[in-house]
């Protein structure tokens, strides 16, 4: 079961006491609670800042993170399941097993003609079957 009911709850209620507090402590406190309330909005305006830095800087991170994964080889069909792929998915699928079959052709060519040692080609030959 889910957790969230019971956390919304308790949200709630902390917000509820928080208010009912606050307005017992205007009443009961009404010198103190102004100047303790001009401190609490300066302490936000100062700390905004530093949070909003924080989220954007955790979000640079994990955006950096993603981008040097290797990426998925959509020739291999990895990642997509068998009985969810469309259509689509496996033309697009075909294509690029015909794609990396013609560049492979082209590599084997430029072999025969010399332009590429032996290690190159099979450098080059795993770099395209394997992502």
């Amino acid at each position: 079961t889910s957790p969230e009911p019971f956390t919304n709850c308790g949200a709630s209620n902390t917000e509820d006491a928080a208010v009912f507090g606050g307005f017992w402590f205007a009443l009961n406190s009404p010198v103190l609670f102004p100047v303790l309330l001009v401190v609490f909005v300066a302490l936000v305006i100062w700390l905004l800042p530093k949070i909003w830095r924080l989220i954007v800087a955790i979000l640079d991170r994990a955006g950096r993170q993603e981008q040097t994964r290797p990426k998925v080889c959509a020739s291999h069909g990895r990642g997509v399941s068998g009985a969810a792929a469309t259509e689509s998915a496996s033309a697009a699928e075909d294509s690029a097993k015909d794609n990396i079959a013609a560049q492979i052709a082209d590599l084997q060519k430029l072999h025969k003609d010399g332009a590429l040692s032996d290690e190159e080609f099979q450098q080059v030959k795993a770099r395209l079957l394997y992502c």
